[in-house]
């Protein structure tokens, strides 16, 4: 199933980030980072793309983002008929995941904390 490979692949891109971490927060931790608008401060980001048509990018980005939070917090950037790009923060990285129609194509960046 594609939507399934693509939720594998963000999964797997995520932990193969994780290497490369600095600092580690709880969820609670983030939770209340987020909330004051104190976000960790992140280093390289690393890009990957994906080619999927549009509706289908969203329905595996929600799978993608349900599966994360809670506890995590995540947050809708943007959200229109040709994008949709949401936020996520992890424990080790924060992660955007970006969904083109124009280009049907997903794009997630990872940026390790620093």
């Amino acid at each position: 199933m594609k939507s399934r490979a693509i939720i594998v692949a963000c999964i797997t891109f995520l932990t193969a980030a994780s290497a490369h971490a600095g600092n580690t927060y709880t969820p609670a931790q983030l939770s209340k980072m987020i909330e004051a608008g104190r976000y960790p401060k992140q280093g390289n980001v690393t890009k990957t793309v994906k080619s999927i048509v549009y509706a289908a990018c969203i329905l595996n980005l929600e799978k993608f983002v349900d599966a994360i939070k809670p506890p995590y917090p995540a947050e809708t950037i943007a959200s229109t008929d040709t994008i949709r790009t949401d936020k996520l923060w992890t424990n080790d990285a924060a992660m955007t995941v970006t969904c083109l129609a124009e280009s049907d194509e997903m794009v997630i960046t990872i940026a390790p904390y620093l």
